[in-house]
């Protein structure tokens, strides 16, 4: 009888971290992806104005850079199947 069911693969604390930044650090919705022609999840990552403000302040400005890099690179919501732009 329990032979029949696999076993469970624990993550370790590297994964187990990974897992949760990544949940912390990206929204999700759902939206309708023209290119799979259906209503998928979409994924986004999370940018924290306030954050990006205040280290913008401390900084001088430099992490301006920093922030226009972050938006040019991860641009809006993006379907999680396809990875087409939504």
């Amino acid at each position: 009888m329990f032979g029949l069911y696999g076993k469970e693969r624990r993550l370790n604390t590297r994964e187990s971290a990974g897992r949760i930044l990544h949940a912390l650090t990206q929204q999700e919705s759902s939206k309708k992806c023209p290119k799979c022609e259906d209503y998928v999840l979409a994924v986004r990552p999370y940018r924290s104005r306030g954050k990006n403000l205040l280290l913008t302040f401390c900084t001088l400005g430099i992490w301006v850079v920093i922030w226009w890099y972050e938006m040019l690179k991860y641009p809006g919501w993006r379907c999680n199947d396809c990875g087409h732009q939504l």
